[in-house]
């Protein structure tokens, strides 16, 4: 891989680069425009005080997409920090470089969005726990909250600015450290005191001692950057949390309405968080803590990262559009969509200052319920899952899947072609893994096709079932088995995962320190991979099938929305499925205790599932330390082309990471972990804790992107086979200094082995 061209050099260079800005902008500067223009033409008695969180929200996005624009920064990951640039960083004003005050600008504007997205959810908090308990900002009006936020924000982006100012700004020396490969990729010179930029580099090399040592100055100033950054999700998870306990709570004194109400809006908010969570608090944090923390050096690939930060700012707004019904009206009237707005309520409530006065004649309870059921909650629309049933029911649902599963088998099945009609000294023992992997990938495919399977999460799990139940065979549902078979299939995927970090860790230490496999030859590596697999996927099959099979009480306690939502009765006995119910109502007492066999069965699945995680983690670290190493018997050259190759498998792994891992850590974990069941002795029934419910199938179903993409990534980053696939299908792109050859053959790795390898382009 040229470092002055990587394979991803479209996504940061024109025209793509200005194409992309140029969207994002536009769509964030109608969206954020068109929800200003929405709040303050809509009746202020539906919206409160909300309206003018909402309207600094949209003006800090506004803001945050010109600056992305006007600055279109570059961001470049080493393995001590990052650098942070203009595209045009030359312009001096007054004798200062420009480029570093419109850096330090950017990061003011572009930081307080986190903090305004935390405001959202103290205010949902404080709406929620309003006349619970005793607080100084009981009494407290708009103009009270208003000057309260105005001041954190200013204290919150003046540290920020202050601390990037003292420990970011380029020095002499750091000029003259800049790497060679900015100059080359990005053609511009930072070395120039003209150019402006700031830099994130918290440990150096000692000029005497040849040792890295930290820069104390570099480090409590990002600490200070990353402390504020972390406080803002401090804040919400914090929230997340007491409001989930405040509604909940037996002594809150809401009507069930209004509880159910409020989950409904406090889920709305949980899946509008996610947007900026996927598209800002993901790739930032991977961008602050990569170098710094774990030494491994991702260059370029900052930038593509940084760009999926424009995303956000320029679709919040539909969001808030969207889940706030009284604008989702307003917008349909005002563009005269074809959709229907009867029946349609508001979904925000009016925020009130509940004054008791302590002579009153009214009990406490009844003013408290009184005003929690007429006043705090206006006219309220529960939020049902119609809002996203669409994605998992036809036709969407078939078109996706049909879609996935088409591109599955032609992309699988060219990468197989192309591995066994590509010549084998070219490939080596690689090929062996790669088409396993192309193989698990078609039968996970075929598996989603087939059995179009749905996941109902709850708040102590979930259900899992197939979309066409009730086959028997033997007196025994068929679908139990579909069920496991599935589960078998899928998490297979992450097992091979694994397996090829393992295979690049042990090329890369080939030759270094003494090893029991050093001797193996390929028959032991495959030998011991199908062991491991027959094992770990044994281990997956039998969990599930012991602990989460259905049974008389898990039937019992189905939730009737299943068959509302579904048409599907899982109570039926010929109707089989899986479930995780980690805590379940006692039969005799009716209070609620730990499932054992639920919580055995979701710990051990878990352990297995993080156990290739943990795999994937060591050999990472691992194989950075070895290609560093002065002890490497690897020549220069061949450093080099082993972390470019490194760095391209990290790179694939983000798309099992962002379409696998993170929806099914969702799906596995959170009604576990955050939901709970409370009893209300008041009303003597059961309240549930946060549950995603029908919202399960939209997380799931972003799974069957990975199978069908996967073997595009595999022929892009092995040069040999992107030049057969070129030759293949005569594409109009040259072959020439493509090279030959990226894959290294795995076995006994000499010193002059090595060396003899191929590079990558």
């Amino acid at each position: 891989m040229n470092m002055a061209n990587p394979l991803y050099a479209w996504t940061f260079t024109k025209p793509f680069h200005e194409m992309f800005l140029g969207t994002t902008t536009t769509v964030s500067l109608f969206s954020n425009s068109l929800l200003l223009l929405i709040i303050y033409s809509t009746s202020s008695q539906h919206i409160g005080s909300y309206r003018y969180l909402l309207a600094f929200f949209a003006i800090c996005d506004i803001t945050t997409t010109i600056a992305h624009a006007a600055l279109q920064p570059f961001v470049h990951m080493t393995s001590v920090g990052f650098y942070f640039f203009s595209s045009h960083p030359q312009a001096v004003i007054l004798g200062v470089p420009f480029g570093t005050i419109s850096c330090i600008l950017f990061i003011a504007t572009y930081y307080q969005t986190f903090l305004v997205l935390a405001y959202h959810f103290i205010y949902r908090y404080l709406t929620v726990t309003s006349g619970l308990g005793a607080s100084f900002t009981a009494f407290w009006t708009t103009a009270h909250w208003m000057a309260v936020g105005a001041i954190v924000n200013v204290v919150y982006i003046a540290v920020f600015v202050v601390a990037v100012a003292i420990g970011m700004r380029p020095t002499e020396e750091r000029r003259r450290m800049i790497p060679a490969e900015i100059m080359e990729i990005y053609n511009l010179n930072l070395s120039d005191p003209r150019s402006g930029f700031t830099i994130v580099e918290l440990r150096k090399v000692d000029p005497v001692s040849s040792n890295e040592e930290w820069i104390v100055k570099s480090v409590v100033s990002f600490g200070s950057c990353v402390l504020l950054f972390a406080a803002t999700a401090a804040v919400i998870v914090f929230c997340i949390y007491k409001t989930n306990a405040a509604i909940n709570s037996a002594h809150n004194l809401l009507t069930p309405r209004t509880r159910r109400m409020h989950h409904q809006l406090f889920r709305a908010l949980l899946i509008q968080t996610a947007v900026p969570c996927l598209f800002s608090y993901a790739p930032l944090s991977l961008i602050l803590l990569t170098g710094g923390v774990t030494g491994i050096s991702l260059g370029a690939f900052g930038n593509v990262l940084f760009l999926t930060t424009a995303i956000f700012p320029s679709i919040d707004a539909f969001f808030v559009l969207f889940f706030i019904v009284r604008f989702r009206i307003a917008v349909i009237r005002l563009f005269r969509l074809p959709f229907s707005t009867s029946g349609m309520g508001s979904s925000v409530e009016h925020r009130v200052t509940l004054r008791i006065d302590k002579h009153s004649s009214f009990p406490l309870r009844s003013t408290l319920h009184y005003y929690s059921s007429r006043f705090v909650l206006l006219r309220l629309r529960v939020m049902d899952p119609s809002v996203y049933s669409w994605i998992f029911k036809d036709p969407f649902h078939a078109i996706f899947v049909g879609t996935t599963t088409s591109v599955s088998f032609f992309s699988n099945s060219l990468l197989i072609f192309i591995i066994y009609t590509t010549s084998a000294e070219h490939l080596g023992a690689y090929r062996y893994l790669l088409t396993f992997f192309a193989l698990c990938d078609i039968s996970t495919t075929i598996g989603h096709a087939t059995l179009q399977p749905y996941v109902h999460m709850t708040s102590t799990g979930f259900y899992f079932f197939l979309r066409n139940p009730g086959i028997i065979v033997f007196g025994f549902p068929v679908d139990n088995v579909f069920c496991l078979t599935f589960i078998a299939t899928y998490y297979q995927t992450f097992l091979i995962l694994a397996y090829h970090f393992v295979y690049r860790y042990k090329t890369v230490t080939s030759g270094i320190g003494d090893s029991c496999t050093d001797t193996w030859r390929k028959a032991h590596w495959i030998t011991v991979g199908i062991v491991v697999y027959i094992i770990y996927i044994a281990g997956f099959v039998v969990v599930v099938g012991v602990g989460m099979t259905p049974s008389d009480e898990t039937r019992g306690l189905v939730p009737p929305e299943i068959f509302d939502l579904y048409g599907i009765n899982l109570k039926d006995n010929r109707t089989g499925f899986t479930v995780l119910a980690m805590r379940r109502p006692d039969s005799l007492t009716k209070e609620i205790h730990w499932s054992a066999e639920s919580t055995i069965s979701i710990f051990i699945c878990l352990c297995l599932f993080s156990g290739t995680a943990g795999v994937i983690i060591f050999c990472i670290y691992q194989t950075t330390v070895a290609i560093k190493s002065a002890a490497s018997v690897l020549t220069p050259f061949m450093k080099q082309m082993h972390g470019q190759l490194f760095r391209a498998l990290l790179i694939q792994t983000a798309v099992p990471c962002l379409f696998s891992y993170a929806p099914l850590s969702l799906i596995l974990m959170f009604g576990g972990l955050t939901g709970r069941l409370m009893r209300a002795t008041q009303l003597n029934v059961y309240i549930p804790g946060i549950s995603f419910g029908a919202f399960g199938n939209v997380l799931f179903l972003t799974t069957a992107i990975f199978p069908s993409v996967d073997a595009f990534f595999v022929l892009y980053f092995i040069v040999k086979f992107r030049i057969a696939v070129i030759r293949l299908f005569h594409l109009p792109f040259k072959v020439t200094g493509m090279g030959t050859n990226s894959v290294e053959p795995m076995g006994n790795l000499s010193q002059s082995g090595i060396s003899s390898h191929a590079s990558i382009s």
